[in-house]
């Protein structure tokens, strides 16, 4: 059975999460594979909602990409219901998995060096640009997301991420947030964690 686009960019999530120098309790409580988009909690102290753009737009003039994410109302309630339960947490995964429609397969065997060598510049080129693409996880703290979305109103909104080189990513022109952030990310007591026995 092959694997799923869903399944690799969620793999991507789920390697910066569960790092060996921070040993965690990681349990997916839901998924839309169709939809992609899950939901994990993280040694039940609070919830990473994740969804996934595999194709971003690429901006010529400044050599910039932007992914934009759409949250239908039935995602807006799971967020609602989420976020009644402890801190959550948004992963937007940013991946641009379009590959030039015509690549080799293979480099053919034959006596003729240069119709070998068109066949290998070909595919360097092509994994060059591949190595290029721009991709990404933007983590949204609570009160981030909190600001580009309105979990109030019944209707579709969404969320655009900008990425460029060696910048912070963009999000809905007016917030940045470090690219690196899920690689530094420590989970901290919910803010809503009640003290059960205080001395």
């Amino acid at each position: 059975m092959p694997i799923r686009d869903f399944e690799l960019y969620h793999g991507a999530l789920l390697t910066k999460l569960v790092r060996s120098d921070r040993p965690i309790t990681l349990r997916m409580i839901e998924t839309d594979a169709d939809d992609c988009w899950s939901a994990y909690t993280v040694d039940d102290l609070a919830t990473v909602y994740a969804k996934v753009r595999g194709h971003g737009n690429f901006s010529e003039s400044d050599k910039s990409v932007e992914w934009v994410f759409t949250f239908q109302p039935r995602h807006l309630d799971d967020l609602r219901r989420l976020s009644e339960q402890g801190d959550v947490y948004l992963a937007l995964v940013c991946a641009n998995h379009s590959l030039p429609k015509a690549i080799p397969g293979f480099i053919p065997f034959s006596d003729d060096w240069h119709a070998v060598t068109k066949h290998y510049d070909r595919w360097l080129a092509v994994e060059k640009s591949l190595r290029k693409k721009r991709t990404g996880i933007c983590f949204l703290e609570p009160g981030e997301w909190n600001q580009c979305l309105d979990l109030a109103t019944a209707r579709t909104q969404s969320i655009a991420v900008e990425m460029s080189r060696g910048k912070s990513f963009l999000v809905n022109d007016h917030l940045r947030v470090p690219q690196n952030r899920i690689d530094t990310w420590t989970i901290r007591k919910p803010s809503n964690a009640h003290c059960v026995s205080c001395p």
